[in-house]
């Protein structure tokens, strides 16, 4: 456990996914992992759980299938504390993780209308790939994200 001024960020667990799926109304917490190849942080103010990330480690595709990645499957924060630095603390912490395990790298999705969050990727120094397919008809949804460790 460490803490952030008034914040303090702690390891999820099931009380804490439990909270964030039935007090949040985004479904941020179907996408908190807790197994044994998963990283999965909270941000809590004064008790009540105000931000989480969550990734897992997982095998690229072959031929590189020896290279891991931190998958970041969720990295979300209550809207009153936007822009406080906890979504940057809660990265990091899931980069220092993936640097520990050893992985190659971390990478994520994002939708791009979260304009917010491709903001703090870019100043994490995080690259973009833009997502579309030949069926779109329409501009991309979103773009994959990573960083090399």
């Amino acid at each position: 456990m460490h803490s952030r001024n008034d914040i303090t960020f702690i390891a999820a667990d099931d009380k804490l996914k439990t909270r964030i799926q039935q007090e949040w109304p985004s479904n941020a917490g179907d996408f908190i992992c807790l197994d044994e190849n998963s990283f999965s942080l909270v941000a809590l103010a004064a008790g009540t759980p105000v931000g989480a990330v969550s990734a897992h480690k997982r095998a690229l595709a072959e031929p590189l299938c020896t290279l891991h990645e931190a998958f970041i499957s969720i990295v979300e924060v209550s809207e009153d504390y936007r822009r406080r630095g906890i979504g940057r603390a809660l990265v990091e912490a899931v980069i220092a993780w993936a640097g520990r395990e050893g992985m190659f790298q971390v990478g994520a999705w994002s939708m791009k209308t979260r304009s917010e969050v491709l903001h703090l990727w870019r100043k994490l120094g995080f690259t973009f790939a833009q997502i579309d397919t030949p069926q779109q008809t329409e501009a991309p949804y979103g773009f994959y994200v990573t960083k090399r460790i």
